[in-house]
């Protein structure tokens, strides 16, 4: 992997430009918030990671967004207010905002958890940035060039911690996504408290949570509403395939006869056990490719 190259300041005191082609402008005035690099066509003096105006042919402003230089998806927009060359926001002001809006919109709408993803990237106008709750810790990934820049992470966690007040907050990393994106490698890391473990609950069943082990940022917390469904249809015997850490055999358990849960990572099942444990379930649990054993059951 080449060295990661030096990053742009994004304090936005004079934005470069980025010229996108015809097809690019007219994806974003259609309300597309990514821009290809095969629709890029100048990017002259643009460092990685940088704030930057992108403009269309005929250099008129069509809003301004993270670059980043390796990426093929070369612009992420940010904001469609425009300028002719100054930053059309106070960047570090917009990002408070940003982070604020997630949470309070996850306040009205999030039900019978005190876990679920504050900030999801593009969903929530934060291009590259995923922050997830597990009870009292937080989860932050950075996913792009833009969003390992020093002053966001630092704007972005301290209004993180400033709003929820976390006993500890975790960086997770991708190494695959950071050698992509041409940025340094760095180690999943506790960032903020002291500890890296806590339970969290959803639809009223407890979970163990590890911050610094488990797939992505520690567990599918995107599956709660379908956890909450199949505990309404399951009845008599419940097969969990690629069942990772127990989630729908733990909801469909109190309906069931006889739950089994199987998945190929031994370390997941033995998490998925913890948590049977602590919601006092008896759950069999497999160890076995399910590809290969539902082959075997047929």
């Amino acid at each position: 992997m080449p060295p990661a190259p030096a990053q742009a300041d994004l304090s936005g005191v004079d934005l470069p430009r980025v010229k996108v082609s015809p097809r690019g402008a007219t994806r974003l005035k259609s309300g597309h918030v990514w821009v290809y690099r095969s629709d890029v066509t100048s990017t002259d003096g643009v460092l990685p990671g940088s704030l930057v105006t992108v403009c269309d042919q005929r250099c008129k402003p069509l809003g301004t967004a993270l670059y980043s230089s390796s990426s093929q998806i070369a612009i992420r927009m940010i904001s469609r207010e425009t300028t002719s060359r100054k930053p059309a926001v106070d960047f570090p002001a917009l990002l408070r905002q940003r982070v604020a809006d997630a949470l309070a919109y996850r306040e009205r709408v999030v039900r019978n958890t005190d876990a679920c993803r504050l900030i999801f990237s593009e969903g929530d106008f934060l291009p590259g940035l995923i922050v997830d709750r597990y009870n009292d810790v937080l989860c932050v990934q950075v996913l792009t060039q833009g969003m390992d820049a020093n002053l966001v992470r630092e704007t972005v966690i301290a209004e993180l911690s400033d709003r929820i007040q976390p006993t500890a907050v975790v960086e997770r990393v991708d190494p695959r996504i950071r050698e992509l994106e041409s940025l340094a490698p760095r180690a999943s890391v506790l960032l903020q408290g002291d500890k890296t473990s806590t339970t969290f609950t959803m639809n009223g069943v407890h979970f163990r949570y590890e911050a610094l082990e488990g797939q992505k940022t520690g567990a599918f917390l995107d599956q709660r509403e379908n956890y909450a469904a199949a505990a309404l249809y399951a009845r008599g015997e419940a097969l969990d395939a690629f069942c990772y850490q127990g989630g729908f055999a733990l909801h469909v358990a109190p309906h069931c006869s006889h739950v089994t849960g199987v998945d190929s990572s031994r370390p997941a099942l033995e998490v998925a056990d913890q948590n049977a444990a602590l919601n006092h379930r008896e759950i069999e649990w497999i160890e076995a490719n399910a590809f290969d054993l539902l082959k075997d059951y047929a």
